[in-house]
């Protein structure tokens, strides 16, 4: 119509943006959902850790050098020379009994100071210790068998020392080495025991003395002029009788002496007389 005023669009366009902004911004709408950075909140997912076993350096056992457990230095003896001399007579029957018990060989010898041990053939397992000792402390000899295990006493005594002893007279044919404790310098001869002097009764003699009676069976009586003890052992092989023990010169021992014959291993620190009781 003319003289109309044309018709404004505005109230459809502001129709139109309110129904997009309703859309938009309505309950359900990502624009109003808060904001993550990932899943909500929650258990906490299991982790699973891998755990290597410590180890440790390996370890190697100490080890110790091997002690001896002998005392001393090792002597070996050396053979007596013999001088030249006629054949011997063929031997006797006490000879082979004695050689056959303590068995034979060349006297041997040694010499040393202090702590020692003196290594034997295997054919001088006995016999006669002749020994000098001229330290001011303790000296002893102990036999050893062939593991070094002791044996027996063979000598026990203090001071200065010069006497015969039997090695062997408990255990005879044993014995493959020789310990011996000295405060000073010594010497000693292994001699076989039937080259010991014979006696029967009566007899006398001094000091520490090996002896081979041939008497036969006898009562006897023996006494000396020692302070110390005085002990005779009757010997022949494993076989032992006490003939005497007493201690000081006032005492007289009687027994008999059935062994025959025997080896006399008499302990003494005077003079001795053995004589028929």
């Amino acid at each position: 119509m003319a003289g109309e005023r044309p018709r404004s669009t505005w109230p459809w366009v502001a129709g139109v943006l309110a129904l997009l902004l309703t859309f938009l911004l309505g309950p359900g709408s990502a624009l109003l959902q808060p904001f993550t950075d990932g899943p909500g909140p929650g258990p906490s997912p299991t982790r699973s850790r891998t755990v290597t076993p410590r180890t440790y350096p390996s370890t190697t056992p100490r080890t110790y050098p091997t002690q001896t457990p002998e005392p001393g230095i090792t002597v070996t003896p050396t053979p007596v020379p013999r001088p030249t001399q006629p054949a011997a007579a063929p031997p006797d029957q006490v000879t082979g009994q004695l050689d056959q018990l303590y068995g034979t060989f060349a006297p041997l010898q040694a010499a040393g100071s202090g702590d020692a041990i003196i290594r034997l053939p295997e054919d001088a397992p006995s016999g006669v210790l002749t020994l000098t000792s001229t330290g001011r402390g303790a000296v002893s000899v102990d036999s050893l068998d062939g593991t070094g295990a002791r044996l027996e006493p063979v000598v026990t005594a203090y001071g200065a020392l010069d006497g015969e002893f039997l090695l062997g007279m408990r255990r005879p044919g044993e014995a493959r080495a020789l310990r011996l404790r000295a405060s000073g310098p010594w010497r000693l001869t292994l001699s076989p025991v039937s080259r010991a002097p014979r006696i029967s009764v009566p007899a006398t003699g001094t000091g520490n003395s090996v002896r081979v009676y041939t008497g036969g069976t006898a009562p006897i009586r023996a006494t000396h002029t020692g302070r110390g003890n005085f002990i005779i052992w009757a010997c022949l092989g494993r076989d032992r009788d006490l003939v005497a023990n007493i201690i000081g010169s006032t005492q007289v021992a009687t027994s008999t002496l059935e062994l025959t014959p025997a080896v006399l291993s008499i302990r003494s620190d005077g003079n001795w007389t053995v004589a028929r009781g």
